[in-house]
């Protein structure tokens, strides 16, 4: 049982990565864009008549701002491409479908000619072809090619700022005047000032420091997963994680108010994140085993039933969740889709939060979430405050305000909590609570055993063991009850001689 994604769900990624990777044919191509512009500048004395660019020289002392400018190219473009509607999908798509067409014998060589591939598999594929790059010219001249025709020509013809990547030209001509790559006089630099002014009130030429505004960047990345399946608030609580994920992993930064994010989040995050993909049968397994019903113990009755409480009901319960939120594409049952078509499926191009391969669920970490709730929801019962009658053993208070599930997900909820399979439990301790036939002392050991038994049903082992031995072990609650059970062995014993022999395993065990 596995996960294994169509080669096209990394396509945008892989791009991405090319794009970044250190002797970038998509910056040798950017690169030579605006040397041929620079060039025509010099011709037609468009910056200035008084001074010359050698566009050679400059783009070689102003490589570090030309990559960022070349970053910042592609994500604002791609940016306001979909903004302003002159192609009805994601640029981020329709690059990456070109991208991925124009490569994908290649692409699928380095997976070994597989169609598909296995989620941590994934970074070994984009590593895998930018090293294939770097060891094939020819290779490296046709990315390079895509590039100039396809990305750079096609936004310079079809954007509504037709003339952008003259304006990047000359941003970088003006930096080089300003810095003094490019030799001139301090009357010229004065007037250069203005000009700059009016490119910076543009927000494509204030980020060229690596870092562009945080949500343009969360933009392009939720495009590249599958969010249809989820509700609204669903969508909004998994984004919400998956933004805490990348402001811890990446570099953040702050300006004029505005939140920023490294420009190269892109081209390692899916992989990353989505590297593994969590099987369902197996978390639930691990799930139980973390909140498995306390230790069992006679202070409460030696009950070894765990109800329908199990690592298999966890397993139906999750999957169901898991089959509401599915998509039937993301299958390993149906065949590789790799679909290069504009027009075609966008789904083999995302990432699900959720797959299936024969019966079993696998979901992206980001998805447990959601799972969390609905297992609080279904196995335990919210109790109103006052309908536990626990006042005379305080320290259970702490464990009927959480539960096994709360704890292991991290949720706050502190709202009274009871097992679904252990409501009996709780009806008996209310008619004990107020039983006026039984003695104090009897009723109050009696409460004792019902109140920990459905204690243990809201802590793993390890807490119940804790609370227990703080509260309980060694203390004159303890000594008061082990007399009361003693009374009560001692008095049974005396009927039979069977009892007798019960006394002794019952003495025994104690012991």
């Amino acid at each position: 049982m596995s996960v294994r994604l169509d080669l096209t769900t990394i396509a945008p990624e892989l791009m991405d990565a090319v794009i970044y990777m250190d002797n970038s044919p998509a910056y040798a191509a950017f690169k030579e864009e605006i040397e041929a512009i620079l060039a025509d500048f010099n011709a037609t004395g468009h910056l200035s008549s008084s001074w010359k660019v050698d566009e050679k020289e400059l783009t070689a002392k102003s490589e570090d701002t030309l990559k960022n400018m070349h970053r910042a190219y592609l994500i604002w473009s791609y940016s306001e491409e979909k903004k302003n509607g002159a192609d009805p999908d994601c640029c981020c798509h329709t690059m990456g479908k070109l991208f991925f067409k124009s490569h994908a014998e290649a692409i699928k060589a380095v997976n070994g000619g597989e169609e598909t591939v296995a989620p941590k598999n994934a970074i070994n594929v984009i590593e895998g072809f930018k090293a294939q790059i770097n060891a094939d010219p020819a290779l490296f001249e046709s990315v390079k090619d895509f590039f100039k025709k396809y990305v750079y020509g096609y936004f310079f013809n079809f954007l509504s700022e037709a003339k952008i990547m003259k304006k990047y030209a000359e941003m970088l001509a003006y930096l080089g005047v300003m810095s003094n790559k490019i030799p001139t006089t301090v009357s010229e630099q004065q007037k250069i000032l203005p000009k700059m002014a009016i490119l910076l009130t543009n927000d494509r030429f204030k980020y060229l420091n690596g870092f562009v505004p945080k949500d343009l960047m969360l933009d392009i990345i939720f495009d590249r997963i599958e969010f249809a399946t989820l509700s609204e608030r669903e969508t909004a609580l998994v984004k919400e994680r998956i933004v805490t994920f990348i402001t811890k992993k990446y570099r953040t930064d702050k300006e004029d108010d505005v939140e920023l994010l490294s420009d190269d989040v892109t081209a390692s995050f899916a992989s990353d994140y989505f590297a593994k993909y969590i099987n369902v049968p197996e978390f639930c397994e691990g799930l139980y085993r973390k909140c498995a019903s306390g230790v069992r113990t006679f202070l409460d009755c030696d009950r070894d039933d765990t109800g329908d409480y199990s690592a298999a009901k966890l397993t139906e319960l999750t999957s169901a969740k898991c089959n509401t939120d599915y998509n039937s594409f993301y299958t390993t049952e149906k065949a590789p889709c790799n679909d290069t078509s504009l027009g075609g499926t966008e789904l083999c191009w995302k990432y699900p939060i959720i797959f299936k391969d024969a019966s079993d669920y696998f979901f992206a970490p980001v998805y447990e979430e959601l799972i969390y709730p609905v297992l609080d929801k279904d196995i335990y019962n919210v109790v109103p405050e006052g309908e536990i009658p626990y006042g005379i053993f305080p320290f259970a208070d702490e464990a009927f305000r959480t539960n096994a599930i709360r704890t292991a997900a991290g949720i706050s909820d502190t709202s009274l909590s009871v097992r679904k399979d252990r409501l009996a439990v709780l009806e008996q301790l209310k008619r004990l609570s107020s039983d006026s036939s039984t003695s104090p002392r009897d009723r109050k050991m009696l409460m004792l055993e019902q109140t920990l038994c459905l204690v243990s049903g809201n802590c793993s082992e390890a807490k119940y063991k804790a609370l227990i031995t703080e509260n309980v072990f060694g203390t004159d609650l303890y000594e008061e009850y082990i007399r009361y059970r003693m009374d009560l062995l001692v008095g049974s014993a005396l009927t039979s001689l069977e009892a007798k022999k019960v006394l002794l395993d019952e003495v025994n065990k104690i012991g």
